[in-house]
């Protein structure tokens, strides 16, 4: 009875051996498919991370250009914007040498408005120079101010 005791743990120790040697295996199993998917993703995710710095680095270099263009557009507007400002100026230094040199003379009331008006008038067509530069998309726009520029050169013939 006690051998029979025996060879029945014996037997339940070898099937408990066997069972702990299939779990180890199993787990060795496991552990090599964990290590290969973290090797596996570790190595897309370097990939997809160098793929987005490129991105970014292409992006970065996009926004660059548009602000040297951005910059380079307004400070070209800046300069037409300054070349008809210029443009207007020696005709007002024109007008401001004739008014220096009427100076001189004693002036009556008619002198004066005279003047006035042709000062008034300068300005006007500088600044409607500008605003029609600003209107020329609009060709309708554009005729009615070359329209009503007509009559309102006339006004101003009249005037003088």
């Amino acid at each position: 009875q006690h051998e029979a005791e025996v060879k029945q743990l014996t037997e339940a120790l070898r099937e408990i051996t066997k069972e702990n040697r299939r779990l180890k295996s199993s787990f060795d199993t496991l552990k090599e498919m964990n290590d290969s998917l973290r090797k596996q993703a570790s190595c897309d995710v370097s990939e997809l991370n160098k793929k987005l710095e490129g991105q970014a680095r292409k992006v970065q270099a996009r926004l660059e250009n548009l602000q040297r263009k951005h910059e380079f557009l307004t400070v070209q507007k800046s300069k037409d914007i300054c070349q008809v400002v210029q443009q207007s100026k020696p005709v007002k230094q024109e007008k401001g040498t004739v008014t220096s040199k009427i100076a001189k003379v004693p002036l009556n009331s008619q002198v004066y408005e005279l003047l006035t008006v042709l000062m008034d008038w300068i300005s006007d067509q500088h600044l409607s120079k500008i605003k029609i530069q600003e209107e020329r998309e609009d060709s309708h726009k554009l005729l009615f101010t070359q329209n009503s520029k007509k009559t309102y050169t006339q006004e101003k013939c009249m005037k003088v």
